[in-house]
């Protein structure tokens, strides 16, 4: 009886050992898993909007570089003709 008290105790024990390792291992697996994901999309939004940013300053100069020029020639003719 003895050794059957001592042999199921020490198999709960091992039991709840590696339950306890496993769980910590799931708990820490499924936290980074969700934390990477955050990461990612929160870069990936902010990686858009710096991008967007970016795209929309080099599309205005670019055609207001082009408006100045156009409006530099243009009022250059005007002024030849004129004289």
């Amino acid at each position: 009886e003895c050794n059957l008290e001592s042999n199921l105790e020490s198999y709960l024990k091992s039991n709840l050992e590696s339950n306890l390792e496993s769980n910590l291992e799931s708990n820490f697996e499924s936290k980074l898993e969700s934390n990477l994901e955050q990461t990612l999309e929160s870069n990936f939004e902010s990686n858009l909007e710096s991008n967007n940013d970016s795209n929309l300053e080099s599309y205005l100069e670019a055609y207001l570089e082009s408006n100045l020029k156009s409006n530099l020639e243009t009022n250059l003719d005007s002024n030849l003709e004129s004289n």
